[in-house]
């Protein structure tokens, strides 16, 4: 197995493989460069930290390529570093110590999501953005602003709202297509409704195809 770490940020990316650094854009033509050296790897193995959703392309890219990727657990990596230097509480985790993890501790495989997966976890938190707009609109009319707020804040929330029910409806459509079974059993669960089962298919490939003690690493 070759292991290839990854270091992502905002803008680009540095992979660590076989002793040599290489750097990436973090944008569609260099995942696509990416992609193409991860292919011509034999047996690779990409290990990557999840960074606030700066990972998601890659996530995303791996799984339409077949490629091997294992997302781990940033605490788990900064023990094992730790344990074999000295490292500060402030020290970065790079693209070197991530291969390294992945030869010594071979991670498991992160399930690949499919693309209609993918889509529903975008629009699942884009309507938790909207919503969250909403609540604080809702709370500065609370505050007895002006009358020229007051309408101001109206306007705003009326179009939050029609774009939260265009959402809902998305969402509803993607799952009545693709996931209705999976989404009926879920419901049929005390407290689990529409939105919480959106949200659970689209973060949650793996229910349904591992055991809990897979599920909660």
């Amino acid at each position: 197995m070759n292991f290839i770490g990854c270091d992502r940020r905002k803008r680009s990316f540095d992979i660590y493989h076989e002793g040599k650094f290489l750097k990436f854009e973090n944008k569609e033509e260099g995942i696509k460069k990416f992609m193409a050296h991860g292919k011509k790897v034999e047996k690779a193995r990409i290990i990557v930290e999840p960074t606030g959703g700066y990972e998601r392309l890659l996530l995303r890219e791996c799984a339409a390529h077949a490629l091997f990727v294992s997302c781990v657990n940033p605490f788990y990596v900064r023990n094992f570093a730790r344990s074999k230097r000295d490292l500060a509480k402030t020290d970065k985790i790079d693209a070197k110590v991530c291969a390294e993890y992945g030869e010594k501790r071979k991670p498991r495989r992160t399930i690949p999501k499919e693309k209609i997966r993918f889509d529903l976890e975008d629009f699942t938190h884009r309507r938790d953005v909207l919503v969250q707009f909403l609540k604080e609109e809702k709370q500065r009319l609370e505050k007895d602003p002006s009358e020229r707020s007051v309408e101001s804040i109206h306007k705003v929330l009326a179009c939050l709202t029609q774009e939260v029910n265009v959402l809902d409806g998305e969402i509803k459509n993607l799952i009545q297509e693709n996931l209705e079974a999976e989404s009926k059993i879920l419901q049929a669960e005390k407290g689990s409704g529409p939105q919480t089962t959106a949200i659970l298919r689209a973060s949650l490939p793996e229910l349904g195809k591992c055991d809990n003690r897979r599920m909660a690493q």
